[in-house]
């Protein structure tokens, strides 16, 4: 782990060996010759000498004359000794004499100063030739500092003493193939190798994984691009000339040589086998479904063979690959991995496990190949760091941290699906992120690379980020996102690394005064990203593109779920809870709008205070990054309002109150003003026609028709209510559609085409009694075809195939050329039927008639040819059914679209509050309607479970209010709301008992402490014990618990209150010896507020016990 010091003087070095060794050490700032000594002992390996000649190169531009030495010499020169310590017998000694070690760990260095024969030594061991680089890296960083010493003296006087070991084990980086033309001008120079794996190396990472064919036919497979497998002359690439495949050998060589030359194991990830059959053009010809699994097990052993310096190789091997799940695990084993065992080397297998059968890993395990299991981190982006609590199982570590495991687990971080185009780099998240690479004995971890995705699919064409060629400061566009690479490797190696190492660099690139302000502007807002992926994910692959996508049609966004459910509520639940006052820890939409809000509000002070510390017209870098800063600020306001007019329509939708309808109203507008500074902001900055990912191209200014939809669909939404107002049953006619269940698409991404508050009525819905409705008799029924909107249309992709849901309640229908007749079950009563009747005289002609029948009553209306509108009739239900005949007249056709049918008596629509400020006023209000009109509506006051006061409430249209104060005093408190219609008919909401509101002020949530066990025992119950407390009462406490496998379900219990203390006990027989145990404790007050323990914000929301086995 971490440790440095200081040491002030290099004459006080001269304490650390013994007088026989040494010359008196001279005084600092004297000269100490004419430069210094640079000695390695042993060899260094390629790793070590990258090291040591960037420390060369660093103390040469100093001005200080360097010397390669095989030995030191008695020349007045101090001297720099590198080695790894078990070839470095010298100064392996010099540094135990100086009271240090090094360790054993692999990638281990440590930094001493010392003296010897009376000249200032500095000591560099590494424990392996990875360790030497970075020892001696870390010692080139101090030298190159902003306002480090110059002379040779102050450098060494200054450089810090360190021992270093990795924290996390394996520290990958994934970069894909995706566009030959973008390619072209960087992915041949060994140039631009040279600086990247360089920089990989100073960013300590020490696995590159560079991807070919990721569900694309570009490269799909490599190796007829690489070379020719004898045996199958007939497997080719037309176009491909014999030059430009050896190239791509010779270069794919070069990459290779040059990652092992900086400490870095190469990875060559083969996610297909072959295009899709069905669904991608192939760019290879030949390679027939018979020879398959022997060209590729000949093709391995040759390019294992041919490139010496592949570490290893990565494997897709689900149907995504090309190979069919009935297939996977014989062509892999007879295929893939029996070349790789034919290659006659130890070759890593990296065996990516989403879709992997059981076979196929047991054969992978089987190999005999060193072997890894890869599994997603965060589905297919980054968001918490932290494995979500609960997420869908492919998109997480599934089952496969099952004990007995034959094999490690690497964590992939997705981040190719959020973190494509803006800079991202946050201190406290790569902090936070690195133990959990340990979860359920975890190695470690692969993170995508910026810029995973741009030109995906091949496109022709090159292109840059930044369209202004002027607003470029960098050669190569990986550069742009260098805080990325120096947090995500450098914290991960040790999440103690001083702060140094990153605001070096921010005051290099933004001066001193500069730096703190944009390093904070970065923190805010690299918070952005994750939270929104976490928050809402419309689909957990790589589909859809955060920085850029508006997060779907509303009616679309209200139905999406979150990331991961157990911290997150989703708009259903939210709303739920909200009507029958249940509370949760979840966080809430509110909650969420206004830490998104927060972060939007500090990242532009931030970016203010930059603003006035440094010239952005003389400053390119910081010109780029504040419009990449402000970019997720209005993306951060935009959502934070995007959520609150979600929320409020998902309220009206179930609770009718006018209220929040004018609420969303009000928050869609706004959102729709922050998208329209976004477009302007990014226009003429950022490439119009970007392209970063399968669906996901374009501009900001492309989403405007999508955010600008959401403003019209409220004011459809809006004269829908006041043209139908509230109403018991709504029914939609129109063409059938196909419900999928599917686990995280949306219900609307089907549904789209039936109109909210209705249900939908085809040819085919036949009454049954769970239904409630349907036809009894269906005559000659037709429907127009069903309405095609693009999915990327409902998530507010790109503008391909754009199509929007408008008018769907009167744009599709039913005909019929026969009587039918509609059964609909409902209380007795008295109802008004409103007919909807768009008549297009192309499609039906009247006249037909509308007859509505019950036991006793029966009443029509008549529509003429051609007569379009509403129409109603009412009709007095007995013996809990209705039936309504649609009659056309002879040789015509009735056409009919939709129907609603509402009680007739007040309808009350209102969202109930859940506490008050004692003795402040606070208004009440709800939507009141009714087919004959409303007469009065009254609050009713409840305090000490009786009703206490009667208040009036005034009208305004359909909306009643009153303001009203509740005492300090009142206990048992909370309302209901009556109403008369004109008829005298008399309605109360809620139907029974009352709406309960607390009275007083707690906004704090419950406090919980708790120390974990290390281990849990199979068999043996685990009992655990919590401190809670708030500033009011506990309303509950719930423990939740389940093994370390996301295909489980969680079990909850109530936690019990004994002594003070609140307890829980996991019973012993659900402890078992194949799985860790993880459990975490929700906590609610009677305020309603909630927490977690342990913290989301600030660990891993759960504690794991290890099953001691």
């Amino acid at each position: 782990m971490f440790s440095s010091c200081v040491i002030a003087a290099v004459a006080a070095l001269s304490a650390v060996v013994g007088a026989s060794e040494m010359r008196p050490a001279k005084p600092e700032g004297q000269d100490l010759g004419d430069g210094v000594q640079l000695f390695a002992e042993g060899k260094l390996g390629d790793p070590g000498q990258f090291g040591l000649r960037e420390l060369d190169t660093a103390l040469r531009q100093k001005g200080i004359a360097t010397e390669r030495v095989s030995a030191p010499s008695a020349a007045d020169d101090a001297r720099i000794m590198a080695g790894i310590a078990e070839s470095a017998p010298q100064i392996r000694h010099l540094i135990e004499r100086a009271g240090a070690s090094v360790p054993a760990e692999p990638e281990s260095y440590v930094i001493r100063k010392t003296v010897q024969d009376g000249y200032p030594a500095l000591l560099v061991a590494g424990s392996d030739k990875r360790g030497l680089m970075y020892g001696l890296l870390e010692v080139e960083r101090q030298v190159n500092r902003p306002g480090a010493p110059s002379t040779l003296a102050g450098i060494l006087s200054h450089v810090t003493e360190d021992i270093a070991t990795p924290t996390v084990s394996v520290r990958g980086m994934i970069q894909f193939l995706h566009n030959a033309d973008l390619e072209r001008s960087w992915y041949y120079d060994p140039d631009y190798w040279k600086s990247y794996l360089g920089m990989l190396a100073r960013c300590r990472f020490n696995s590159f994984n560079l991807v070919f064919a990721h569900q694309t036919h570009y490269l799909a497979p490599p190796y007829p691009f690489l070379f020719e497998v004898e045996k199958y002359p007939q497997v080719r690439v037309p176009g491909l000339r014999d030059a430009d495949r050896r190239r791509n050998l010779e270069t794919l060589r070069m990459i290779s040589s040059t990652a092992r030359q900086h400490g870095i194991d190469f990875i060559m990830g083969i996610w297909q086998q072959r295009a899709w059959k069905d669904r991608q053009p192939g760019m290879v010809e030949g390679l027939t479904d018979d020879i398959l699994a022997d060209y590729a097990r000949l093709a391995m052993e040759k390019l294992l063979r041919l490139c010496p310096d592949i570490t290893g190789i990565q494997l897709r091997v689900n149907d995504e690959s090309g190979i069919e799940a009935s297939r996977q695990t014989v062509f892999y084993r007879g295929g893939v991995l029996a070349g790789m065992k034919a290659a006659g080397r130890p070759v890593l297998l990296d065996l990516r496990g989403w879709g992997a059968l059981p076979e196929t890993i047991e054969a992978a395990a089987g190999s005999g190949l060193p072997m890894r299991l890869s599994v997603k981190y965060w589905a297919e982006f980054m968001g918490m760091p932290y494995q979500a609590a609960k997420m869908l199982p492919s998109y997480s570590y599934v089952d496969f941290l099952r004990y007995p495991r034959r094999f490690p687990v690497l964590y992939q971080v997705w981040s190719l699906g959020s973190h494509r185009l803006l800079p991202w780099g946050s201190v406290d998240w790569v902090k936070r992120f690195a133990p959990t690479t340990k979860l359920g004995g975890g190695i470690g971890f692969e993170t995508c690379a910026p810029l995973s995705q741009k030109g995906f699919g091949n496109a022709p064409g090159d292109w840059r980020i930044l369209i202004p060629p002027e607003r470029e400061y960098y050669r190569w566009e990986f550069e742009r996102y260098w805080l990325y690479y120096l947090l995500y490797g450098r914290l991960t190696y040790d999440p103690g690394t001083p702060s140094d190492v990153w605001m070096d660099e921010f005051r290099r690139r933004f001066g001193d005064r500069g730096a703190a302000a944009v390093f904070d502007a970065f923190q805010r807002a690299s918070d952005i990203i994750p939270f929104l992926v976490s928050y809402r994910l419309s689909n957990p692959n790589m589909y859809i593109w955060p920085e850029k996508q508006m997060g779907g049609l509303l009616d679309f966004y209200i139905e999406v779920k979150p990331a991961d459910p157990a911290r997150f509520a989703d708009f259903q639940e939210y709303v739920a809870r909200r009507l029958r006052g249940a509370v949760s820890a979840k966080m809430i939409p509110e909650e969420a709008s206004e830490r998104l809000r927060r972060m939007a509000e500090e990242t532009e002070r931030a970016v203010a205070r930059a603003d006035a510390l440094i010239d952005a017209s003389g400053n390119k870098e910081y010109r780029a990054n504040r419009v990449d800063l402000l970019v997720l600020s209005l993306l951060a306001r935009y959502h934070s309002r995007k959520i609150l007019a979600g929320a409020a329509l998902a309220l009206f939708y179930s609770s009718g109150d006018a209220a929040v309808l004018r609420s969303a109203q009000s928050h869609a507008a706004a959102a729709l003003g922050t998208w329209e500074r976004l477009a302007r902001l990014t226009e003429g900055i950022y490439h119009p026609r970007m392209v970063f990912g399968p669906q996901d191209t374009g501009h900001w200014k492309d989403n405007l028709v999508f955010v600008r939809h959401d403003v019209d669909r409220l004011k459809e939404v809006e004269e829908l209510f006041e043209r139908y107002g509230l109403f018991d049953v709504g029914l939609d006619f129109g063409p059938k559609i196909t419900m999928r269940r599917h686990p995280y698409e949306p219900p609307y991404a089907t549904s789209y085409s039936v109109e909210r508050r209705f249900h939908p009525l085809d040819p085919e819905t036949v009454y049954s009694r769970m239904r409630g409705y349907g036809w009894r008799e269906a005559n000659g029924i037709e429907a127009p075809a069903p309405m095609r909107i693009p999915y990327a249309s409902l998530e507010g992709d790109n503008l391909e195939g754009l199509a929007l849901p408008r008018g769907v309640l009167q744009r599709d229908y039913l005909k019929g050329t026969g009587a039918s007749t509609l059964l609909v079950d409902l209380p007795d009563g008295e109802y008004r039927v409103v007919c909807l009747v768009g008549n297009i005289p192309e499609v039906a002609s009247g006249p037909f008639e509308v007859r509505a029948r019950a036991a006793a009553d029966t009443r029509s209306v008549r529509f003429e040819p051609d007569e379009t509108g509403d129409k109603w009739l009412d009709v007095s239900v007995t013996g809990g059914q209705m039936a309504i005949d649609l009659l056309p007249g002879q040789g015509s056709e009735w056409l009919v679209s939709g129907l609603t049918i509402t009680r007739r008596e007040p309808h009350i629509g209102h969202v109930p509050m859940r506490a008050v400020s004692p003795g402040v006023r606070t208004g009440i209000s709800a939507t009141i309607l009714a087919p004959d009109g409303v007469d009065a509506a009254w609050l009713h006051m409840v305090s000490g479970g009786r009703e206490t006061a009667v208040i009036p409430l005034s009208q305004d249209a359909a909306e009643f209010g009153a303001s009203v104060r509740w005492p300090a005093s009142a206990d048992n408190a909370g309302y209901f709301i009556t109403a008369r219609d004109k008829r005298g008919c008399v309605a109360r909401a809620p139907a029974s008992g009352w709406f309960n509101v607390v009275v007083g002020e707690d906004l704090e949530p419950p406090r919980v402490r708790h120390n974990p066990p290390p281990a849990c025992r199979p068999g043996t119950d685990l009992s655990l014990e919590f401190e809670i407390g708030d500033d009011s009462a506990i309303g509950g406490a719930r423990l939740f618990y389940r093994h370390l496998n996301q295909t489980e379900n969680y079990r909850e219990t109530a936690l019990t209150q004994v002594s003070g203390k609140y307890r829980a006990l996991i019973p012993g027989r659900f402890i078992t010896a194949d799985h860790d145990l993880m459990y975490y404790v929700e906590a609610v007050d009677r305020f309603g507020n909630g927490s977690f323990y342990p913290d989301p914000d600030r660990a891993a929301p759960y504690v794991v016990a290890k099953s001691i086995h």
